[in-house]
């Protein structure tokens, strides 16, 4: 079993938008502004940090403004918040959304998350809920806040161009006190954040295919990506892991590593979608696996990044997955049939898992299982 690879995750929340240029001058992408639209890609990400094992932490949404005119644009947003453990991530960004956006200039940017923070400071060492406290944060309601920060420089997007915006969760400066967690947010330098492998899952519904290895997927906002698929990919169905040819019209799952200045995805699974039973809104979640209990056919899972699962915010350890004959597993090890058993679900490995949430007992009954490194 090789390592995981690790989201990026000390939010690195951002939208595509074009180079950065240096300091006090402006960026710009493409050529004037014009009117159309443009695209923001949202990631998180954040750099090593030796201080703290995990830093769990739950975003509502993520704005780009333009303080002249007091206008934000919503590039990404999740009503039951999605949470990151943002200590996680050294190596990968992680693509929160794609989306539409007005041609402009924007320099400042907004997170709305949880006032409520899990951390662990040493590995296996007790999680403690603390309140999260930040520059520039202001209460916005019972249990969240919003964090304003300005970009380090403006950039001015033009109709048809992606710009993007990568947000840090600063944990180098991060420190404890009277339980709170004082960590602020900055936009990651961009040089940094080029040489990371732009980690993506989107859904959508393919509305032009070039072959069975190049299409064009709209999601549900209307904002278009290119998909290439690897030669080995599974490209399968999620009842029942059968290969599927692929045709214009069909709702699909992707996941690979995209590409926000080509807005291309280059997939490593295609997975044709049964309503009600995967992605999109369901809820899921992706970590590593804790620990396997084969007479139960459950698991346990360490939780890097849970969507559409809110729980309360003094919750806290692993997720309970229960799984039954009817749960499809697919495995990305090795490169035979990728249709797993859930006796390919190891200690250690990586999973995400998408299905039936019950808050209460934080027990996931799963539809599907993704296995492996690549996921």
């Amino acid at each position: 079993m090789t390592p995981w690879k690790r989201f990026f995750i000390a939010l690195t929340v951002i939208s595509t938008f074009a180079t950065l240029a240096g300091c006090g001058g402006s960026g710009s992408i493409g050529s004037s502004s014009s009117s159309g639209g443009s695209r923001a890609a949202a990631f998180v990400t954040d750099a090593p940090n030796g201080q703290f094992s995990q830093v769990l932490v739950t975003i509502y949404q993520i704005e780009l403004g333009n303080s002249a005119t007091g206008n934000f644009q919503t590039i990404f947003s999740s009503t039951n918040g999605t949470q990151i453990n943002v200590a996680s991530l050294s190596s990968v960004a992680d693509l929160l959304s794609i989306s539409n956006i007005p041609s402009g200039t924007y320099d400042t940017i907004r997170v709305t998350m949880s006032n409520q923070v899990m951390v662990q400071q040493a590995p296996n060492g007790p999680v403690t809920t603390m309140t999260f406290v930040s520059a520039n944060a202001t209460t916005v309601g019972a249990n969240e806040i919003q964090v304003v920060f300005q970009r380090s420089s403006p950039v001015t997007i033009a109709s048809g161009n992606t710009d993007d915006v990568v947000v840090d969760f600063n944990l180098g400066a991060a420190f404890v006190a009277q339980n709170q967690f004082h960590c602020d947010l900055e936009e990651k330098d961009q040089s940094q954040f080029r040489i990371l492998r732009q980690h993506g899952e989107v859904n959508g519904t393919i509305t032009s295919l070039a072959s069975q290895s190049s299409f064009i997927l709209t999601l549900d906002d209307g904002t278009t990506i290119n998909v290439d698929v690897l030669p080995n990919a599974p490209v399968v169905e999620q009842r029942g892991g059968n290969h599927v040819t692929l045709t214009t019209g069909m709702k699909v799952h992707v996941t690979g590593t995209y590409d926000s200045s080509t807005n291309t995805l280059t997939a490593n699974l295609v997975l044709v979608t049964t309503e009600g039973m995967g992605f999109g809104n369901t809820p899921r979640v992706a970590g590593i696996v804790d620990t396997v209990d084969t007479s139960t056919l459950s698991f346990t899972i360490i939780p890097e990044r849970m969507d559409h699962m809110r729980s309360n915010d003094d919750e806290q350890g692993d997720i309970t997955v229960d799984t039954t004959a009817n749960t499809l597993f697919v495995t990305f090890i090795g490169t035979g049939n990728p249709v797993g058993l859930f006796s390919d679900v190891t200690s250690g490995e990586r999973v995400i898992v998408a299905g039936t949430y019950d808050s209460s007992t934080r027990t996931l009954n799963a539809n599907i299982v993704l296995i492996g490194d690549d996921n």
